[in-house]
């Protein structure tokens, strides 16, 4: 069996003079960070790139450069010139880098027909939601991948263009993993809006992975993420990182009964920090006795508004689970006070656990 030939580059002109031939290479990793590239750089860069001719795993990190009006269309046909890329991980983050150029990019990686894997970390440039939905038309070529990995915080795509982001990406029929990271992005409470329409369409996803940190996020839209993940037949991995939004009990209760929908599901990880849960009571009907593959939950409600009274009727529920054996809940800085050993207690007699880890 051949072996793998890794090579990694810290300085763009050690790379730049290096007499190594780049031709065995399978793995380059060329961290170029802070290195002052401007278009003529990246052309160098690029045409060195070229004599990888077997590279198929490409780590590129080019954050806090100068890349001009030409660089990405010259690393975008450099790309698609790698026909054996499988594998790339691109970090573009504070480029000042626009909607155009991210076009430029988006269409060149949608070519690179090969491509199983990608992930791309634009955070701290100058993208609007138009360049998000550019994205995301140029990725949908991308008819081979299965991991997707994009940061895109601080954006301003509102609940809209997050939709928007969701439905072109359907034509990756074989993705398998899906990692957004979705921070400080205005996504909010807009009614006749379903901002997660198009998540149902991923049939053959497993591992979901959304940070949506800091947005304004309130019930009614988490209520239509459950159940756009409970129609996820093939799901078995969920975390979601819901830390300041608008979410309460109700949200909470619907987002559980969505969820519970999926029958595949093996890990849960709700972080549901600094929201309203427990403005409402809770009433979720059993529903965590509809999980039948579930062995593995986090729960973080730390910062809300749950009473001992709140988190007597959660334990409770939490309890019905049949299946769950490792739990980690986190209810610190809530309004239980020391009353916890009842609601512990309670935990303690989930049919299945073997760890629990509590934090009040």
């Amino acid at each position: 069996m051949e072996q793998n030939i890794k090579k990694t580059f810290y300085c763009l002109d050690e790379y730049l003079e290096s007499d190594f031939d780049l031709q065995k290479i399978n793995i380059l990793l060329l961290n170029f960070n802070k290195s002052k590239i401007n278009d003529a750089l990246m052309t160098d860069l690029c045409s060195k790139l070229r004599e990888s001719i077997d590279l198929y795993d490409l780590r590129l990190f080019l954050s806090e450069n100068k890349l001009g009006q030409n660089s990405l269309s010259t690393l975008g046909q450099e790309l698609q010139n790698l026909t054996n890329l499988k594998y790339l991980h691109l970090d573009l983050m504070k480029n000042k880098l626009s909607d155009e150029k991210i076009k430029t990019l988006a269409g060149a990686l949608g070519k690179c027909q090969k491509l199983e894997s990608l992930k791309l970390y634009i955070n701290e440039n100058q993208i609007t939601n138009q360049g998000v939905e550019q994205l995301a038309l140029g990725l949908r070529n991308c008819i081979n991948i299965q991991t997707l990995d994009i940061q895109l915080p601080n954006i301003g795509i509102v609940s809209y263009n997050l939709k928007q982001l969701f439905i072109p990406l359907n034509d990756c029929a074989n993705l398998t993993d899906l990692d957004l990271g979705l921070r400080e992005c205005q996504i909010s409470q807009e009614i006749e809006i379903n901002s997660f329409e198009g998540l149902r369409n991923f049939k053959n996803l497993k591992n979901i992975h959304l940070d949506l940190y800091c947005n304004q996020i309130y019930d009614n839209q988490i209520e239509r993420l459950g159940k756009e993940l409970g129609l996820l037949a093939s799901l078995t991995s969920v975390f979601l990182g819901l830390y300041f939004n608008q979410i309460t009990s109700n949200g909470f209760s619907s987002l559980i009964e969505g969820i519970s929908n999926c029958k595949s599901i093996q890990a849960l990880r709700l972080y549901l920090g600094k929201n309203q849960i427990g403005k409402q009571d809770i009433f979720l009907k059993n529903e965590f006795k509809k999980f039948q593959n579930l062995s593995f939950m986090i729960l973080d409600l730390s910062s809300n508004l749950l009473n001992e009274l709140k988190a007597t009727q959660l334990s409770y529920e939490l309890k019905q689970s049949e299946t769950i054996t490792t739990m980690v809940v986190n209810m610190v800085r809530n309004q239980i006070g020391y009353q916890a050993n009842g609601i512990l207690q309670n935990l303690k007699k989930a049919k299945r656990l073997v760890n629990l880890v509590t934090f009040f």
